[in-house]
């Protein structure tokens, strides 16, 4: 019966859940093609009665290839028609063209004129951007001033890049006086209105991880999931200590794995930067945790030296930290949470050495063996 699920019903198990996976996607497409079709029937329809929202809409769709081929000289034919009729979306629109460079040569004071005209109908989007271009000075000279005009005018009508900005001003004093709350408060209204970069500037948010290091906890989390399946499916492995060690080691790579993908994906919004760091905090201890856990397979008698190890690594830490900071305790209270995230990766070593010299010392010694049972009780005396 093993056998069978080993080498037939887990075969088929993972091909189904692939073809799955496979006819979602097919069928997510073909709703997205038919959502894009409709879309462009309804605003061909109000473009063509003159309507300068949907002639904007239009343009968008042409812009990004959404039902239709992209093709950036019919998306500036339909922005035109909605800017002709004073539609700020649509001089907001031809001024992205221009500043882009898309279907044109990029051309900063044409770009600067068109979101001029849409920012005095109060677009947000155009105030934010003719913030951004006297902040750079592009298509204007640079004045500090003026953009932070631009950008209360955003700000006022809660957009929240524009308040991000402003936070920006403010920490580094760039055309006001330098002043780290009055850049918090800002930064709080861009967090709350959804602004990513406030999120992370906050510690509302952690930064996302490379590419390469998502795969980690995927990978992780599949090979414990596979193992653990397959360890409770025999309940005789119940009875084997080292298979016992490894299920609970699978566990925590479980555990891990899962809090990793949680803290870099897009749901993973804190209340606080004491609570993000706090679970950054935890799964860099598992991460301590679990990679100490691979050097007794190789060397069982490990234990002292991963300890001494962790000391070590924890020292090293702490005075690269202090390095960093100059050895003045007032700059090193800025990197507190960060020094207790990597404090957390030598203190998980720590605890796995403790863990694995107290089961050590639980072992029989070196040939000892256990006294013969029979049916479960030790044999009486001879």
């Amino acid at each position: 019966m093993n056998s069978i699920v080993r080498n037939f019903v887990v075969p088929a198990c993972v091909v189904a859940l692939g073809a799955a996976a496979i006819a979602w996607n097919v069928v997510r497409m073909r709703t997205t093609e038919r959502r894009y079709a409709n879309e462009l029937r309804q605003y061909q329809s109000g473009a063509d009665q003159g309507d300068a929202n949907a002639e904007y809409e239009l343009g968008r769709l042409y812009f990004w290839g959404r039902g239709v081929p992209q093709d950036y000289a019919q998306t500036r034919y339909w922005f035109q028609k909605a800017a002709d009729q004073g539609f700020a979306k649509g001089e907001d629109g031809i001024g992205a063209l221009y500043y882009y460079g898309n279907g044109r040569l990029q051309s900063y004071s044409e770009a600067y004129i068109w979101y001029r005209k849409a920012a005095d109908r109060g677009d947000a989007i155009a105030q934010e951007a003719l913030g951004t271009m006297n902040y750079y000075g592009y298509g204007t000279p640079r004045n500090y001033s003026e953009a932070l005009a631009w950008y209360r005018k955003a700000a006022d009508q809660n957009y929240p890049k524009a308040a991000y900005d402003i936070g920006y001003m403010y920490w580094y004093g760039q055309g006001v006086p330098r002043d780290r709350l009055e850049a918090n408060r800002w930064y709080r209204k861009a967090a709350s209105l959804g602004s990513r970069d406030a999120q992370l500037v906050l510690g509302l948010r952690l930064p996302p991880c490379g590419k390469v290091f998502r795969f980690a906890p995927l990978l992780g989390f599949a090979g414990s999931l596979f193992f653990l399946i397959d360890f409770f499916r025999q309940k005789s492995n119940l009875r084997e200590p080292n298979l016992r060690k490894t299920a609970v080691l699978s566990l925590v790579l479980l555990l891990w794995s899962a809090m990793d993908w949680f803290q870099y994906s897009k749901y993973a919004l804190f209340p606080s930067a004491w609570a993000a760091y706090s679970f950054k905090a935890v799964t860099f201890f598992l991460s301590g945790a679990l990679a100490s856990q691979l050097i007794p397979v190789l060397w069982p008698k490990a234990g002292k030296a991963m300890l001494v190890f962790s000391g070590l690594l924890f020292v090293a830490i702490n005075l690269a930290f202090y390095a960093r900071a100059r050895f003045d305790f007032g700059i090193l209270s800025a990197y507190y949470w960060r020094l207790a995230v990597f404090d957390s990766f030598a203190l998980g070593i720590a605890a796995s050495a403790v863990t694995h010299l107290w089961l050590r010392k639980r072992e029989p010694a070196d040939g000892a063996s256990e006294p013969p049972t029979e049916d479960g009780e030790a044999p009486g005396a001879v």
